[in-house]
């Protein structure tokens, strides 16, 4: 439903995927090899896009405009591409919001805070591991949960921490 957005400035700067090749380097590469998007009027106007800049080889057009388009042959190649390109950003951000684990650790006068957002699954152990490695034992601990989801692996794994501090003497308090 946000497709639209693939033909406006700077939109595939926005979409950042770890280890993989920069969306916007895609989309710049696409463009400058003459790729075209057409933009769908109906939805620039629902979006509130009628002022947004277009990348240049972006047109407002409606469905006759496409059907056309599609008469030449270019429904094989360009429009296929452009529809896929459109398809794999909308999955890549929907990948990233499902994948999306922040865990941040500060002092504070009082102890230890540290803050969980996103989704915990098995694949960031490693990381909330490293974070609950900086607080030093005996310390009260304030934690902050603030998870989507939290698998059974990341959750015996967050339990097992806690039953560690509060055995090796520290404090941890649930918010």
């Amino acid at each position: 439903k946000d497709g639209v957005h693939v033909g406006t400035e700077g939109f595939a700067a926005r979409v950042d995927v770890p280890d993989a090749p920069k969306v916007a380097d895609l989309h710049n590469e696409y463009v400058d090899l003459g790729g075209r998007f057409y933009v769908c009027p109906v939805c620039v106007k629902t979006r509130g896009l009628q002022d947004a800049a277009l990348v240049s080889t972006a047109e407002v057009k409606g469905a006759p405009a496409v059907y056309e388009f599609a008469e030449g042959g270019a429904l094989t190649f360009n429009l296929l591409v452009g529809v896929l390109c459109g398809l794999s950003i909308n999955f890549l951000q929907l990948c990233l919001r499902a994948l999306r684990f922040e865990v941040s650790v500060a002092q504070h006068p009082k102890g230890w805070q540290v803050d969980m957002h996103g989704v915990a699954s098995f694949i960031r152990i490693p990381r909330l591991h490293a974070a609950l490695a900086q607080i030093p034992p005996g310390q009260t601990v304030r934690l902050d949960d603030r998870l989507s989801y939290t698998d059974d692996a990341a959750a015996a794994a967050l339990a097992g921490w806690k039953a560690g501090y509060r055995r090796d003497g520290g404090q941890v308090q649930q918010l």
